[in-house]
């Protein structure tokens, strides 16, 4: 989860930097970073249902086919970002070397959506392994902050709040957990 929230973070970070410049490696970092950091949100959301998945099962039947929906949602997802390359199914760069979304591009919030979801399902099917209110802080905290984020985020193409809004629920999930 913390490998994948890094390398969320540091694409963006990259993406910035490289945007707007024009030379080669511009040209390649904007490029290989918005790529990675898809990858990374992608990786991060399946990430942390294993984790849930894992630590509630620990002290009740977890239900594993939201697991499975979302590890193959995942691949569809990471497959669908490898054609991206050629096709611009989630984004596309104009001459300026600056990101555009593309028409799907609401295809890979609707996975989050669907990730979050499912997650959301599994805590209330297991509602009564949830004993501490820390635990329920952390785990409600990963689902309902990145989902306000994202709500806002689509609206306000500008503002990028999801990457930081994951950031703040790792943190809580590590310090309550």
């Amino acid at each position: 989860i913390l490998g994948c929230n890094a390398g969320a973070l540091l694409a963006d970070v990259l993406a910035l930097f490289f945007r707007g410049r024009i030379d080669t490696l511009s040209w390649w970092g904007v490029r290989i970073a918005n790529f990675c950091g898809f990858m990374m949100n992608f990786l991060l959301l399946a990430s942390f249902l294993q984790y849930i998945t894992v630590y509630l099962g620990k002290h009740a039947a977890v239900p594993r086919l939201p697991l499975q929906i979302v590890r193959g949602a995942c691949a569809a997802m990471l497959a669908m970002l490898v054609l991206n390359l050629f096709v611009p199914v989630f984004y596309s760069f104009d001459a300026n070397n600056v990101y555009h979304r593309a028409p799907l591009f609401w295809v890979s919030h609707g996975y989050g959506v669907l990730g979050m979801v499912l997650c959301a399902w599994i805590l209330v099917r297991c509602r009564r392994a949830l004993t501490d209110v820390r635990e329920k802080v952390a785990l409600w905290g990963y689902l309902v902050l990145p989902l306000l984020a994202m709500l806002v985020q689509m609206v306000d193409y500008g503002l990028a709040l999801l990457n930081f809004a994951d950031t703040v629920s790792i943190i809580l999930v590590f310090l309550l957990l």
